[in-house]
């Protein structure tokens, strides 16, 4: 049962469902590109999925904000799936406008925290005897501790898109292949320089710029380019003249793009003004890339086109990529992990064991793995299903 699956079900039970998690009664295009529309209690039940049983289970939501486009439409598309299939569903947002109206009239003079409201939705919804949580963290610390509840009644946690870690609740991981997005960035850079047939008295240089400490997005990003790369360093044909090949080294706090412009125009003044030239800069998200592309045309001197890379496709890195400032950038169609996280909840919520079965039994047309070794959270290796990235170019653009 999966989400080409789910999203024929929906399709045919209706043209609008009533978002209120959002606040309007307009349809929208919910992330598997269906309508989400109004189902009435009649169709419903008419069109509900006789594979799961699910019918009265409570499920729980929390995103961090409903100002951010992504997370109101995927938040209230999943919501309205699983109501479909007969569950109860609540949906919290951490930055939530009656949580900060309520901190207000408390006379509380603390600043609004969405991190800390996030605990405390996280801890309502467990009170509220929610049977499986769908959590997209942005204070794990905090998280952790209201999840110690979660952990103890053996209510399963779903970590959607950031892993949470410190949490032995959290019993699966659903995201984008992180690693595979770094082996890309290595190997359009591979391409590039056509190093699997360079000359082997040719040295090329090439130079790393990562995103924030904390994100564990980054490091995997990082580590699966530097992995792809490394035979070249090791057989003399790439070399970092700040000797920066490590993700401490070139961590960016905040994944800040003026932070990485200026560590980056450091780099270049002081090891590329009158020195070799620089091939390329790895960038481990779009951010950070566009630190890098700022500090290439503001501090490079060299005549060659360096070969920028990012993570992300936002509209601004987009802009880059088709005018040529930055090479590539590896995407996400965001909407398979909302599919991917649909079917691995009525799996658990209908008291079935979820694998690799929740892969093989869909109708998905889309890439996705399970890794049982790649994630772990500090309580242990956490289960995951990581979807399939692709590359976009200036050529993809046109």
């Amino acid at each position: 049962m999966t989400g080409t699956r789910i999203r024929g079900i929906l399709a045919a039970a209706a043209a609008a469902v009533i978002l209120t998690a959002c606040g309007g009664g307009g349809a929208e295009s919910g992330p598997s590109g269906t309508e989400s529309g109004a189902v009435s209690k009649e169709q419903t039940a008419e069109t509900r999925d006789p594979y799961f049983d699910v019918s009265g289970k409570k499920v729980g939501i929390s995103f961090p904000s409903e100002k951010d486009e992504r997370w109101s439409r995927d938040g209230a598309w999943l919501k309205a799936q699983l109501e479909a299939e007969g569950c109860s569903c609540d949906l919290r947002y951490a930055d939530a406008a009656e949580a900060q109206e309520a901190q207000a009239a408390s006379g509380s003079e603390t600043e609004f925290s969405p991190a800390a409201q996030q605990a405390l939705d996280v801890a309502a919804l467990l009170n509220n005897g929610c049977e499986l949580l769908i959590i997209n963290s942005i204070g794990d610390d905090l998280i952790a501790e209201s999840l110690a509840q979660a952990g103890a009644s053996d209510i399963p946690v779903i970590a959607y898109d950031h892993l949470i870690r410190g949490s032995d609740a959290v019993k699966y991981f659903v995201s984008f292949d992180h690693y595979g997005m770094g082996c890309l960035e290595g190997k359009y850079v591979i391409d590039q320089l056509s190093l699997t047939s360079a000359d082997a008295s040719k040295l090329y240089h090439i130079e790393f710029a990562a995103g924030d400490p904390s994100d564990v997005r980054d490091s995997y990003i990082f580590n699966g380019a530097y992995d792809t790369l490394k035979p070249y360093f090791d057989a003399g044909l790439l070399e970092a003249a700040t000797g920066d090949v490590s993700f401490k080294a070139v961590q960016t706090e905040g994944s800040s793009a003026d932070a990485a412009r200026a560590r980056l125009e450091t780099v270049l003044s002081e090891n590329y003004a009158d020195g070799p030239e620089l091939s390329a800069i790895i960038c481990t998200n779009d951010e950070v890339a566009l630190g890098a592309v700022k500090a290439v045309e503001s501090a490079y001197k060299g005549k060659n086109k360096v070969i920028i890379t990012g993570e992300g496709g936002s509209a601004d890195t987009l802009a880059n990529v088709k005018a040529g400032k930055q090479a590539m950038t590896v995407c996400e169609d965001e909407a398979e992990e909302a599919d991917v996280t649909l079917s691995l909840a009525l799996t658990l919520l209908n008291g079935d064991v979820a694998d690799a079965n929740v892969i093989t039994d869909s109708e998905w047309d889309f890439d996705c793995r399970y890794d049982t070794s790649s994630y772990d959270n500090g309580r242990g290796i956490v289960p995951a299903y990581l979807l399939a990235p692709y590359v976009e170019t200036s050529a993809s653009l046109k």
